[in-house]
């Protein structure tokens, strides 16, 4: 269990066969406006991939604020994990806490036979500020996100990838999405590709998708 913040800094650390289970919530849903406090989302209660070459191996990890996985974790990997209930509502900004929040800019970042769902913010989210690159998603599968909340902003999606810079060298490959649409107020996605900073050597192969995939390759 997650008492406090779990960060693996050192290179090449394998955690296999580890559940990452916070339970120290004192409620999932707020319903007064700016009612949250620090002391009820533990925002640091996750588990925090840094160093070199470091993998998940077989692991569960669920009620947290889900996995951060940043670019210092240079050709690391998610292989073989269940991934799902993390996250919280706020009241008014639907749901916070996505099974996987990740930025890479060097090597390639591997997620193998994961199984993601039921997260309230989105299932795996790879957005910031830089052009990002270097993911390979392998025989994963992915169902309805932002469940048991209404999704962030109304929009219930599985893998976002995108930003204000281009991003490149991703593949997505064998892997399956299913979405239920009347579960989500807004939009149901599979997959939410590219935005303004477009795309550069993807790679969406052999994928079966049960909803609407977005993909927004401008500028080319």
């Amino acid at each position: 269990k997650i008492s406090s913040e779990f960060d693996i800094n050192g290179n090449y650390v394998r955690c296999e066969n580890i559940e990452f289970l916070y339970d120290g919530w004192t409620k999932r849903e707020w319903d007064d406006y700016g009612s949250v406090t620090p002391e009820d989302v533990p925002a640091n209660k996750k588990p925090e991939l840094f160093g070199v070459g470091d993998e998940l191996y077989r692991c569960l990890i669920h009620d947290t604020m889900g996995i951060g996985w940043w670019s210092s974790s240079i050709n690391s990997k998610l292989t073989e994990c269940i991934i799902f209930n993390n996250g919280y509502v706020e009241y008014g900004d639907k749901g916070h806490g996505h099974g996987i929040y990740t930025q890479n800019t060097s090597g390639l970042k591997t997620v193998e036979r994961c199984i993601i769902f039921f997260n309230y913010g989105w299932g795996v989210k790879l957005q910031g500020s830089d052009a990002y690159s270097g993911y390979y998603f392998k025989d994963c599968i992915f169902f309805d996100p932002s469940l048991p909340d209404d999704g962030l902003g109304g929009m219930s999606q599985s893998l976002v990838m995108g930003g204000w810079e281009q991003y490149s060298n991703i593949i997505v490959e064998g892997c399956e999405f299913y979405n239920r649409a009347s579960l989500a107020s807004g939009t149901a996605r599979s997959m939410d590709i590219g935005y303004s900073g477009g795309l550069d050597n993807f790679q969406i192969l052999n994928n079966y998708c049960c909803a609407t995939t977005y993909f927004s390759t401008y500028p080319l």
